[in-house]
């Protein structure tokens, strides 16, 4: 593990740890963006766990915020960095977010153990996401998150639906899935008027534009909307933004030229 120093990270002030691995463009990025310092500004100290090549990517830490590199670029292989940062710090709380990341967690609080508090969370639809999955992969997930999730302290989910799906997919009592929205807007958005667009696209009385925006990847399927839109301009004037940075950008691109 490489960072602050375990001296370094020891304060007064109690320690929340963030543990997620993420695309680097993803919502969960934009989200931990807005919650590393929300949680700051409440007096903790946010420590950051970051796995090499993964998100988040933190352009302003703050004071209160250590990013603290694994050491690996392999969520597994970070193991015994989380451990060793369990038993040296200490913190009051984790947050871990995503199976992979969720199952590390787990093993490194029981191997280290520690009093910390462990939340859980997940922001798909169970179902949906593993439903192009290898069937080992199916099965890890759903025994995972039946027999191993129990074990944290917090389930969280980002709506009721997704609560739902993941107690039929998995099995996973309902009662332990608790439902936090995801705060993706900040109170900057909300406090000031957003500008209009400056594209003639956007005037007043301009032809109707439908908005997509999301990672561009397989479980959002823009390719569906691209589709449906091709069907939607034969009958009416139209046109279709996307906004999103993500691996299918060049596939998603060829199908817009292929439909014309």
């Amino acid at each position: 593990m490489t960072g602050p120093s375990l001296m370094e990270m020891k304060s007064d002030a109690p320690h929340i740890a963030i543990f997620v691995a993420t695309s680097g463009h993803s919502g969960v990025d934009r989200l931990i963006k807005h919650l590393v310092p929300a949680i700051a500004r409440r007096g903790y100290v946010v420590d950051v766990l970051k796995v090499r090549k993964h998100g988040p990517h933190l352009d302003r830490a703050g004071n209160r915020v250590n990013i603290i590199d694994m050491g690996t670029s392999h969520v597994y292989s970070s193991l015994p960095a989380v451990i060793q940062y369990l038993k040296g710090t200490g913190p009051v709380a984790m947050l871990a977010d995503k199976d992979r990341v969720n199952r590390t967690a787990l093993l490194a609080k029981a191997l280290a153990r520690v009093e910390t508090r462990l939340i859980l969370s997940s922001g798909t639809t169970i179902s949906i996401d593993l439903a192009n999955r290898g069937t080992f992969e199916r099965c890890l997930q759903r025994f995972s998150m039946k027999h191993f999730y129990p074990s944290a302290n917090n389930i969280i989910v980002t709506s009721g639906g997704v609560a739902d799906d993941m107690s039929a997919y998995t099995g996973l009592s309902r009662e332990r899935i608790n439902v936090v929205p995801c705060p993706v807007i900040p109170e900057t958005l909300l406090l000031r008027k957003p500008p209009r667009p400056k594209h003639s696209w956007f005037l007043p009385g301009a032809v109707p534009v439908i908005l997509g925006a999301g990672e561009l990847c397989e479980r959002k399927d823009f390719s569906t909307l691209i589709k449906a839109f091709a069907k939607v301009r034969k009958k009416r004037e139209c046109r279709l933004v996307i906004l999103g940075k993500g691996r299918q950008k060049e596939r998603l691109t060829n199908l817009v030229h292929e439909l014309g």
